[in-house]
């Protein structure tokens, strides 16, 4: 029980994140494309278990591919419900 809570909230958290980051939409204007939130957002989104200088010079693409892809894909990932409401 206390997993499939803990998933659900993990999931319903991250699914305002990345609607919240959905702001790339105007980045016309904003100048925040999905690549450039990944590269504020990513360090807090997405960390390893034990981060190294190692890690984080060699994960840092890997990490910032995979933000920059969920926040792109975000309506899609979270099509049951995507909504700020």
């Amino acid at each position: 029980m206390c997993v499939c809570v803990c998933k659900c909230v993990c999931v319903h958290t991250c699914m305002y994140v990345y609607v919240y980051l959905q702001v790339s939409l105007h980045a016309e204007t904003s100048m925040m494309t999905p690549k450039n939130l990944a590269i504020v957002f990513a360090p807090n989104l997405l960390r390893p278990f034990t981060e190294t200088a190692d890690t984080a010079i060699n994960d840092t693409q890997n990490v910032l591919a995979c933000i920059q892809s969920m926040i792109e894909n975000a309506p899609t990932i979270f099509a049951d419900g995507i909504s700020l409401t």
